[in-house]
């Protein structure tokens, strides 16, 4: 239960096993300049932990995403404050070696199906840093809209909005 499909991914409520590949994925200084930053293993580690929490509050949260063979990075829907108002976020991060091949633009179209048809949501938030083209981009094949900027942890980011009662172009199948 909780587990998604797409065409090519496999999508897992995150477990502490899988503190390993977040390691991985938030220590890389590429993923960091996407992110904003990078995490020490503690910072990982919390965050993990605090990963199960949100899943054992609210029924949802991080997903570890599988391609078959391996982990190849993570997408989450996770309860958030933004600009006062309590809304749920949509975040995916991948590992560099699989950057390129469509699996967030995969990963984010199923987390927001999955959001509509399973948790009955009605609307989506999404952020990124104004200088990461590629997350933005995602979020444009998403159907994401209605820009703002905020600041999260003392740096600019562009807040985008989803309105899911609609079908998207993006959905994966």
């Amino acid at each position: 239960m909780g587990r998604f499909t797409t065409a090519r991914l496999v999508a897992i409520p995150v477990t502490l096993e899988d503190t390993p590949m977040f390691e991985r994925l938030w220590a890389d200084e590429r993923v960091g300049r996407t992110l904003g930053r990078i995490r020490t293993a503690q910072q990982v580690h919390e965050a993990v932990v605090a990963s199960i929490e949100h899943w054992q509050r609210h029924g949802f949260g991080r997903w570890v995403l599988w391609d078959g063979r391996q982990a190849v990075g993570t997408v989450k829907l996770a309860e958030w404050l933004a600009l006062g108002r309590p809304e749920v976020e949509l975040g995916y991060a991948l590992l560099p070696a699989f950057w390129g091949r469509g699996y967030a633009s995969e990963a984010g179209a199923g987390a927001l199906e999955h959001a509509q048809d399973q948790l009955g949501l009605t609307e989506v938030v999404a952020f990124a840093l104004p200088g990461n083209q590629r997350s933005r981009a995602v979020l444009e094949r998403l159907d994401f809209g209605h820009e703002e900027r905020l600041l999260l942890g003392g740096r600019e980011h562009v807040l985008r909005r989803r309105q899911l009662n609609k079908r998207s172009s993006g959905a994966a199948g």
